[in-house]
């Protein structure tokens, strides 16, 4: 998946797992979940990917910026905002 699917997918999103992402970090940056702390997680690390974000975090970022619009944002607006707490 690509994280802009990631995004567009959050609210469908496992809370108990974590984003990751190839990195430079951009809306077709190849994605993928993992639970921290498990195989899966390491043959993400193992394939290049690094550690974005849980999903709890996640979904907590962006429904702060849907309910700071009076219209629903675009999904890349909303995923380059994530990317950019991401990084920061």
């Amino acid at each position: 998946m690509k994280l802009i699917e990631a995004v567009r997918q959050i609210d469908s999103l496992d809370v108990k797992e974590t984003l990751f992402a190839r990195q430079p970090w951009a809306p077709e940056s190849e994605a993928a979940l993992a639970v921290e702390g498990t195989a899966e997680e390491e043959r993400l690390r193992g394939q290049g990917m690094s550690y974005f974000l849980e999903v709890a975090v996640a979904k907590d970022f962006v429904i702060g910026l849907r309910d700071t619009r009076r219209k629903a944002p675009r999904a890349d607006l909303v995923c380059r905002r994530l990317i950019e707490y991401a990084a920061n």
